[in-house]
């Protein structure tokens, strides 16, 4: 396995990226927004999603587990 070295402050670009990428997924069509667009996005999208969401649950040997499905998850058909 190969080891990354993240220069000081780089962990925290790298945590904004995947919150990026778990809002937006796909829907920037593989450019990234703008960070004007972004906060635009969030304002649009964000309130709908929370209308609008979908929960797994599964029993796991210790019970109850619920995972809620968003732009990070696959597809139920897997794309």
């Amino acid at each position: 396995m190969e080891r990354l070295t993240l220069p000081p402050g780089g962990a925290a670009a790298v945590d904004e990226y995947l919150e990026y990428r778990r809002i937006v997924g796909e829907d920037d069509g593989g450019k990234l927004f703008t960070p004007e667009e972004y906060e635009e996005y969030k304002r649009k999208v964000l309130p709908m999603r929370l209308q609008n969401r979908l929960f797994v649950s599964w029993r796991s040997p210790i019970g109850m587990d619920c995972k809620l499905v968003g732009p990070e998850t696959l597809c139920f058909c897997t794309h």
